[in-house]
């Protein structure tokens, strides 16, 4: 290295100049890693493959691995685990970049250097806008959801039902069975399933909205319909889940089969080329790989939505059920029950 060269200057403007544009839009956004740490990150990262390049007995590539480890625990440093929150890994990740930028200044490749100061630059920036405006969309959409929903203790929401009985609850077909064993109505279960989903991960109840006072021995049966049915759907869903598996995995094995015959009967044959023989084989491979994308294309396109009903049957199962009158029906009942129980000559007197 020689101090009065027009290389070495150079290599230590660029290496400010990238550190510097990097570091002020970490410090600009108040993360860690500002100016001057970027600055001495590149500018001490383009003088050891600097040297390294120019002794005489230098190895560079040595020197670059040992850069790259010593990079490593200096990014580790700025790591936090927090509440199970791993915390300031994309400041660690641009100590890396800015290592890789100063050894890519100090073997001499300026425009490359630029390039990528540019490009992390825009990765921190735009992908950080793109994430901002998501978060934003994803909040507007949930205030529209929970409008539609009420609040019933503390933060959970209520996912309210209105019937004029209980027996709207529960399918007309298998009347005579108790509560237990009843069906609910369709109706009632697509509308819930959709109501859980259109939540989300937020904590709910059940709110069964009715004109009259129902008995406590009655909600009991009600609840535990409910949880009976909805646990009946996990167990459904559960060996549907089980018979997807089994099938992937027996349509996995014969593929593998087919595909271990073919190549048996490719290397048997050998120089040996004919029709019959090039036909068998271009036949068992391709049979061998519709039937192993049969086996992971089962899983790619329904498991997840398999998955995902057995967690909502669940959550409906395990969620509280609670009642609710309303003031006004309750009213109307309340003066129902009353015009019953009026004396015969009192409502002739009334009725004159």
């Amino acid at each position: 290295m020689d101090i009065y060269s027009v290389e070495f200057w150079i290599k230590i403007i660029v290496s400010v100049i990238c550190g510097g544009i990097i570091g002020f839009e970490r410090q600009y956004r108040g993360k860690p890693a500002g100016i001057r740490t970027s600055i001495l990150i590149c500018l001490g990262t383009q003088v050891f493959v600097s040297h390294g390049t120019s002794l005489a007995s230098g190895d560079q590539y040595r020197v670059l691995a040992q850069v790259v480890t010593g990079i490593g625990f200096l990014g580790a440093g700025l790591m936090i685990s927090q509440e199970g929150t791993v915390r300031g890994v994309t400041s660690a990740a641009v100590i890396w970049v800015l290592a890789a930028i100063g050894a890519t200044i100090g073997l001499g490749h300026f425009t490359e250097a630029l390039v990528f100061v540019m490009v992390t630059v825009g990765v921190l920036s735009g992908v950080e806008y793109m994430e901002n405006s998501i978060r934003k969309r994803e909040e507007a959409l949930k205030e529209d959801i929970f409008s539609r929903y009420e609040s019933h203790t503390g933060k959970r929401l209520a996912i309210d039902v209105s019937v004029g009985r209980i027996e709207e609850l529960f399918e007309d077909f298998d009347s005579a069975a108790s509560y237990v064993k009843k069906d609910l109505d369709q109706d009632l279960v697509d509308y819930l399933i959709e109501s859980v989903r259109e939540i989300g991960g937020y904590d709910f109840v059940i709110r069964i909205n009715l004109p009259v006072h129902v008995q406590e021995r009655h909600r009991k049966r009600v609840r535990k319909s409910i949880k009976s049915y909805f646990r009946y759907l996990e167990l459904l869903e559960r060996r549907m889940l089980r018979k997807m598996l089994w099938k992937s995995f027996l349509l996995f094995c014969l593929g593998m089969l087919l595909l271990t015959l073919s190549m048996i009967f490719k290397e048997s044959v050998g120089h040996v080329s004919g029709m019959m023989q090039e036909l068998l084989i271009e036949g068992l491979t391709v049979a061998a790989w519709v039937s192993l994308w049969s086996a992971f294309g089962g899983l790619i396109f329904e498991l997840a939505g398999i998955i995902g009903d057995i967690r909502i049957f669940r959550r409906i199962a395990s969620r509280e059920v609670v009642f609710k009158t309303s003031s006004l029906s309750r009213t109307l009942h309340t003066d129902e029950v009353r015009a019953k129980h009026v004396p015969a000559s009192d409502a002739i007197e009334k009725a004159a």
